[in-house]
């Protein structure tokens, strides 16, 4: 089993204001997808989505979850140095071959994005993910 722990992952995630509904159901199968936030398939429980990990601006303030065109959003607003998700528990991910993740911005034109494994002598995989500001951006890694 691995620990995950996820820089900016959100199945849906908003960094800013969105005018319409999140893309939607990503059309998977629920036993072919480990979920942490999605009202299409059932999440993983405990789910830390805004974790201490000694960023500049942490604050239970800067994470909000309203709701555009219907669907529930993780919101981040003045995070600072980075931001992170970290599952409850050990995550088995060895049967998985995608990481969907859908984000909207209204000014952001990148993001990084890290997978991290911290057992077994952790292991950061990070990608940039090139954004269009004020649409959904929609990724599967």
């Amino acid at each position: 089993m691995k620990k995950l722990l996820l820089l900016f992952f959100l199945l849906t995630f908003s960094l800013g204001y969105s005018q319409g509904a999140a893309p939607g159901d990503p059309g998977k199968n629920s036993w072919d997808v480990i979920s942490l936030f999605s009202a299409a398939y059932t999440d993983v429980t405990g789910t830390n989505f805004n974790p201490n990990w000694g960023q500049t601006n942490n604050h239970p303030n800067n994470l909000t979850t309203p709701s555009y065109g219907g669907d529930a959003v993780k919101q981040y607003q003045n995070s600072g140095s980075y931001q992170g998700t970290e599952t409850a528990a050990d995550i088995n991910i060895s049967a998985m071959t995608r990481f969907h993740i859908e984000i909207y911005s209204s000014t952001l034109t990148s993001i990084r994005v890290s997978l991290i494994k911290t057992t077994g002598g952790g292991v950061e995989v990070p990608t940039t993910l090139a954004l269009t500001p004020n649409q959904w951006n929609v990724f599967n890694i």
